[in-house]
């Protein structure tokens, strides 16, 4: 059987372009969607074994970990806060009270860091929650803004020791 010139033409133009196709997905990188993430770690940097029950006056010490796969550079702030259990933010709320601490961390692109955190609990015996809100620096105005990224751990506060 003999192949026709148009038929071998059009067989010829789809080879080249699916053999084009298959180079240019294999050598350039992908990207994938940016993103950014917060997550809680405990005092020995580990997922698990959380402080559940703390005396007052005691400190809280915990680890947070921050990734950036926005495909640059960033600049991160972490704050953190102690408040009534109950009181969580949102994905698109942050909390509206004075942090404990602000902690910053640049990172490159597919870039982490664990950040240690203190705080003395000054606070009378009850239910709490530790919460860390993830903000990025908005190169555009020179502000942080919320990234509707935060972590959260509910703990007890008991009667000091003594």
């Amino acid at each position: 059987m003999i192949i026709d010139e148009e038929v071998f033409a059009v067989i010829i133009a789809i080879a080249i372009v699916t053999s084009a196709l298959g180079v240019s997905l294999s050598v350039l990188p992908r990207q994938g969607e940016p993103f950014e993430a917060i997550g809680l770690l405990n005092e020995k940097g580990l997922i698990g074994d959380y402080p559940s029950v703390l005396p007052a006056n005691s400190t809280l010490r915990l680890n947070i970990y921050v990734y950036n796969h926005n495909g640059k550079a960033e600049l991160f702030m972490i704050k953190t806060f102690i408040v009534e259990r109950g009181i969580l933010p949102s994905n698109t709320t942050w909390l509206n009270t004075t942090p404990v601490d602000t902690l910053l961390v640049s990172l490159p692109d597919q870039g982490n860091s664990t950040l240690p955190f203190e705080a003395k609990l000054s606070v009378p015996p009850g239910q709490y929650a530790f919460v860390a809100e993830l903000w990025r620096l908005e190169p555009t105005n020179s502000s942080f803004i919320y990234t509707g990224r935060w972590v959260h751990l509910y703990f007890n506060v008991t009667a000091p020791l003594g």
